[in-house]
């Protein structure tokens, strides 16, 4: 990746992610009352229509976001910093788009399709019993609204854990916290306020920066790596072997994207575990590693790893803690081809 690029791939996972009294105990019988209200709140993710302002509480600092989101078919969002930088993000079906007028500029990326708003389990909540502990910790209130509060807690130092602040009338998460092994609290999302309606028009997804006169990146998935001249190759295969990655993580998606303001394509593999996700890109060629991340840096509960491979560069990044992601990097080989 280019070093725009890195920039941008940790601002959207910063923006993309997820949404106590006394601990108490679930027996086997009300872990499948748990599983059913985490059903819903996926389908509430992906259907509910709404407008309302997230407050986002990460390394000693907060910030105000605006957000509107159409659920359904073809389901839209964006969002609107209202503190610090003007930022903004909009979200459809076809990719997401970046104004950031600090750096008067705009990026586009066809393969991200999800926000603060879209996140939720991509398992079935069963599955992911062997990695993560489920309990309830009762009630309260979010936004004026009654919410059932549910704990997900990590097995192993691998993963972060969750709590769901979950709307008892419409299943939303309202409010939610990630956490590590040892109960550190990491990052904290929650609406102030949220605004339930039918249908929100065209006009609320315009974005409020113009970006006039801004330069546009951006980075397309391809379905194919691609021979010297242009022509996909016949075997689309990894260029890489990953030796190990953490218990419960498999490999989900497989593309190429093209790199902004480049010829050069990178490498994408994403990986999860139905929760949490990691992804490593690797890029090829003379160029790859150049103004490129080596060792380990972090921006919030997002970790990320880079190193090079001879003419190869990897990089993994994920809102996973930095032993994994460091873990995954140091397994990385190149893959020998016959």
């Amino acid at each position: 990746m280019t070093g725009q690029t890195h920039h941008f791939s940790f601002l959207v996972l910063f923006l993309a992610s997820l949404l106590a009294g006394s601990p108490q105990a679930v027996a086997g019988e009300d872990e499948a009352d748990i599983f059913a209200v985490l059903r819903a709140m996926n389908r509430a993710l992906e259907e509910a229509t709404y407008r309302g302002i997230l407050v986002h509480v990460h390394d000693r600092e907060m910030d105000a976001i605006e957000i509107v989101h159409q659920g359904g078919p073809g389901g839209r969002e964006r969002l609107f910093s209202l503190t610090g930088e003007p930022r903004e993000v909009i979200r459809g079906p076809r990719g997401v788009t970046c104004i950031l007028p600090r750096q008067r500029t705009i990026m586009v990326d066809h393969s991200l399709p999800q926000g603060p708003a879209g996140e939720g389990l991509t398992a079935a909540p069963e599955r992911l019993g062997s990695h993560y502990r489920f309990r309830t910790e009762g009630s309260d209130r979010v936004a004026g609204l009654d919410a059932l509060v549910i704990v997900i807690e990590p097995r192993d130092p691998y993963r972060y854990g969750h709590r769901f602040w979950v709307d008892a009338r419409t299943h939303l998460p309202l409010r939610s916290e990630l956490f590590t092994l040892d109960g550190r609290l990491l990052a904290r999302l929650m609406y102030a306020s949220i605004e339930y309606l039918e249908h929100l028009p065209d006009e609320a997804f315009a974005p409020r920066l113009t970006g006039e006169g801004f330069r546009t990146l951006r980075n397309r998935p391809v379905e194919h790596p691609m021979e010297q001249d242009g022509r996909p190759q016949g075997t689309y295969r990894p260029a890489v072997r990953i030796r190990w990655v953490p218990p419960g993580f498999l490999r989900t998606a497989h593309r190429w994207h093209g790199m902004p303001m480049s010829e050069s394509m990178v490498e994408h593999l994403l990986y999860s575990d139905g929760l949490a996700s990691f992804s490593i890109y690797v890029e090829q060629g003379p160029s790859a590693g150049t103004h490129h991340l080596e060792g380990t840096a972090a921006m919030g509960s997002v970790h990320a790893s880079g190193r090079r491979l001879g003419s190869l560069h990897v990089t993994v990044v994920g809102e996973v803690p930095a032993a994994t992601v460091e873990r995954v990097a140091a397994s990385i080989e190149p893959e020998s081809v016959p």
